[in-house]
């Protein structure tokens, strides 16, 4: 279907896929707390959504319930936010946070994941 621009900055995935593998995201994803994060704060991975998915949750926005996993076991049920270097990367729920967006919400809930501290816990 017809897609949208995310209207975030873009900035590759590249740094945080450089210093953790998949495996390693997965983990800290399901040992992620939930904030509130300002939407303002965010830079997209991706350039576009799908127009009637991002529709979809403004119309239904719990589309996705409370404590749905992926496949592979980790939580989906809020964005995902990679924090990194004072860089706050929407890693997951583009179309939901677009959503919230168009509803004229400032600041969203997300799984915040603590990329700085899972660094520094390596080095000890």
């Amino acid at each position: 279907g017809p897609k949208v621009a995310v209207p975030f900055r873009y900035v590759g995935p590249e740094e945080v896929r450089r210093r953790f593998s998949e495996p390693e995201l997965q983990a800290l994803i399901k040992a992620a707390p939930t904030g509130t994060v300002r939407f303002r704060d965010l830079v997209a991975i991706q350039h576009t959504t799908k127009a009637g998915r991002v529709e979809s949750y403004v119309k239904k926005p719990d589309l996705i319930p409370r404590g749905a996993e992926s496949p592979g076991g980790w939580p989906i049920d809020l964005p995902i936010v990679m924090c990194l270097a004072g860089t706050k990367y929407l890693w997951d729920g583009n179309h939901r946070t677009l959503a919230e967006l168009l509803r004229g919400n400032a600041e969203g809930r997300a799984r915040l994941v603590d990329l700085d501290a899972a660094l520094a816990k390596r080095k000890r």
